[in-house]
């Protein structure tokens, strides 16, 4: 009696299953996955055989609206200047605690003001330590595109201390 595994039709069985396995391993990885969809209307937009078709028509400054962060907070005036307080990013450039980050934290602020005239600087001393952190970003989009600019001019020996964090940001009112 022959073992199941040497009979003539358990090697048809192995050597097509085997075939399938394969063919079908080929078709997923020559597959390419699709580009995820930039905003909610193109996510809508997108045609699909399985399902209808969705038309969304709205004014070009409703869809810029559309993932921006609404304004939370009224604070009041600094300077003459009337704010919100909202939730958003900004670009850390320094964080110290030694004897001299008071100093530090200055000069850098002053340095990167030079760098970026639009940008403004904000320095915070929570004991013990001294924070610098740039810009008011309502989106991380907004705040990576400005640390790409910031790393592309500033000196490198600053370089390796930027980095975006979630803080409250001033947004005009």
């Amino acid at each position: 009696m022959k073992s199941l595994l040497y009979s003539r039709e358990s090697r048809v069985i192995v050597l097509f299953s085997a075939f399938l396995f394969f063919s079908l391993h080929l078709v997923v990885a020559q597959s390419a996955p699709e580009a995820p969809p930039k905003d909610i209307f193109e996510a809508l937009s997108k045609r699909s055989e399985d399902t209808g078709d969705i038309l969304i028509r709205q004014p070009q400054q409703l869809r810029k609206l559309v993932g921006k962060v609404a304004v939370k907070e009224f604070v009041g005036e600094k300077e003459g200047e009337k704010f919100n307080l909202t939730h958003g990013y900004r670009i850390q450039a320094y964080n110290g605690n030694l004897p001299n980050s008071k100093q530090e934290a200055y000069q850098r602020a002053n340095t990167l003001s030079k760098l970026f005239p639009g940008q403004v600087c904000y320095i915070t001393y929570r004991a013990p330590f001294w924070r610098l952190v740039m810009g008011d970003y309502a989106t991380i989009e907004e705040a990576r595109e400005a640390l790409s600019d910031l790393k592309r001019v500033a000196p490198s020996a600053m370089i390796s201390e930027f980095y975006i964090v979630k803080d409250k940001i001033r947004t005009q009112h």
